[in-house]
């Protein structure tokens, strides 16, 4: 089902038109809004200060809150048509239906008004707003509509803009001015002639081709072996010594390797990798960036080996902990990924918080300025949620009630709201 939602003046005498405003010539198609008359000497603001005098009167602003609907159409082109929100519906056929009266009686102050969220996705669940795929569908309008509000509501009050949100700006074939915006201001006094550079020197090279790979590929096995000998070797003697069937001794030997396969993977994490700071900057070709992959290895490996058949236990939680991360273990989190501990200091998960299988946690960011990888905490709040092979990139935060679908993708400093 389809619906509408409008106020009317409760005064009836008020005709819907009477605010109607009639361009006199072709709009510039660089704002698209009408040009101020030359002769208009009226404030800028006249008619904010005109709603306001009439809400401080005696009965304040009273409206009358309507609503139409109609079924969703069959046919595509019908529905498009329906959606088109320059076209009133035939009152006859769908008529607007009175729900309650709205008064406005007392003004907020200019620090409250523009804390206010204006967002049509704040709503109960039976509501929904209709969304478009392209530009030129007619559910576009509201939908875009929608996004600049909140777009609006981040550029009032000085807040930086998620990340998708500057890239969804940026890639709009018109030229938007977000200088009021401390995130997009910042990248408009960047040099025009900055460059970003990946340039090594010949050692460094020579490290990333020769010696790099051999040991993100020999060293990680040699070490698991090294750490499976002393509880194979036991298995074995006790073996010849008890005259006792070898297999019934695997489950142990698993279990005990593993779990020094673990622990040595919590040792190798901050005797190679250190303890990172959340805005920590670190050049890509340094040798904390090469002794972390050679710790990422390691990790996949012991995950593979064992600590995967953990994850979604208390076990895992625990061995986060030893790493790093801040999981409230005695308040029911929950974590079924080993992509959680990509950075695993960078990992905030509060009480209930959930991440699902196959969830990419990541604290580290190639940003491309400078070839600097960039390190910025995953917070997720009392109640979050993290759906199966989501990816959550740094400085993301999942509100408390939050939850990021299953294969989505939260965008570097996004912020995911409970709606």
């Amino acid at each position: 089902m389809y619906g509408k939602f409008k106020l009317r003046p409760y005064d009836e005498t008020i005709g819907e038109d009477s605010g109607k405003v009639e361009p006199l010539g072709i709009l510039p198609p660089e704002t698209g809004a009408i040009p101020r008359d030359e002769d208009d000497t009226r404030p800028l603001l006249f008619l904010d200060k005109d709603f306001k005098t009439r809400v401080e009167s005696p009965g304040g602003v009273r409206y009358i809150f309507q609503l139409q609907l109609r079924p969703i159409p069959d046919d595509e082109s019908a529905r498009d048509i329906a959606l088109d929100c320059t076209k009133p519906w035939d009152e006859e056929q769908f008529p607007k239906i009175d729900i309650g009266e709205i008064g406005i009686d007392q003004n907020l102050s200019k620090e409250d008004s523009e804390s206010l969220e204006f967002n049509p996705f704040l709503r109960c669940h039976e509501v929904d707003v209709i969304r478009a795929m392209s530009s030129s569908q007619s559910a576009s309008i509201d939908h875009g509509r929608s996004l600049i509000y909140e777009i609006c509501q981040h550029l009032r009050n000085g807040d930086p803009l998620p990340q998708s949100w500057r890239v969804f700006l940026e890639q709009s074939d018109v030229k938007v001015d977000l200088s009021g915006c401390p995130m997009a201001a910042a990248l408009e006094r960047k040099a025009d002639n900055e460059r970003v550079t990946l340039a090594r020197t010949w050692y460094q090279t020579t490290w990333a081709l020769l010696v790099q790979p051999l040991l993100q590929t020999i060293f990680p096995y040699f070490l698991l072996g090294l750490i499976i000998y002393a509880p194979l070797n036991s298995v074995l003697r006790y073996k010849s010594t008890a005259s006792t069937n070898v297999h019934w001794l695997l489950p142990l030997f698993w279990v005990s390797s593993g779990i020094l396969a673990a622990l040595s993977c919590v040792i190798a994490k901050w005797v190679l990798v250190g303890k990172k700071e959340e805005g920590e900057n670190m050049f890509i070709w340094s040798r904390g960036v090469f002794m972390d992959t050679i710790w990422q290895a390691f990790r996949t490996i012991v995950g593979d080996y064992f600590v995967d058949v953990t994850c979604g236990s208390h076990w895992y939680l625990l061995w986060m902990k030893l790493m790093g991360s801040y999981v409230e273990l005695e308040h029911g989190a929950y974590v079924d990924s080993m992509g959680a501990t990509l950075n695993p200091e960078m990992v905030v998960i509060e009480g209930d918080g959930c991440v699902g299988k196959e969830a990419l946690l990541f604290g580290h960011v190639y940003d491309g300025e400078g070839g600097q990888v960039k390190f910025g905490k995953v917070v997720i709040e009392e109640g979050g949620f993290v759906g199966s092979r989501a990816v959550a990139m740094p400085g993301v935060t999942v509100e408390s009630g939050g939850s990021l679908s299953d294969l989505s993708l939260a965008m570097k400093g996004e912020t995911v709201r409970s709606r």
